[in-house]
């Protein structure tokens, strides 16, 4: 049904989705979201800037949000590959003991919508790829 929906339903993206209240958004743990069928994690730095990206390790498609917060970081539960708040694939933890850090160019990204915090809700806007411009 979800792919029917997004195909016949007009166009649903390019708006504002409400992932959770602030309250429900936490710098503690993540929370796991569905958005127009798509699975995300959501979560809060320690600045209080809410992330959303989606919610699968690229590893092993394990979900993200059964993993640990720190350091501004989202760690996979599964082999404990660590992402970045921007999607950035930054530490593979079997390469050596205490982890490898990955340079930036060697940096691999998941797909990282933009969330955004208005006063009570977390909104999360989700672009249409196909009409989106690169600079």
């Amino acid at each position: 049904m979800g792919d029917a929906m997004r195909t016949t339903a007009g166009r649903l993206k390019d708006y504002w989705y409400v992932v959770g209240t602030s309250a429900e958004i936490s710098r503690t743990r993540p929370t796991p979201r569905t958005v127009l069928g798509e699975r995300l994690v959501v979560w809060r730095t320690r600045n209080g800037a809410p992330v959303a990206l989606s919610d699968r390790c690229l590893h092993r498609n394990a979900p993200l949000s059964a993993g640990d917060l720190f350091d501004d970081c989202i760690g996979c539960p599964y082999h404990g590959w660590t992402y970045d708040a921007e999607g950035r694939l930054v530490t593979v933890q079997s390469l050596q003991p205490g982890g490898r850090t990955l340079r930036k160019r060697d940096s691999f990204l998941i797909d990282g919508p933009y969330a955004e915090s208005k006063e009570a809700v977390v909104g999360l806007y989700v672009i249409d790829a196909d009409s989106y411009e690169h600079a």
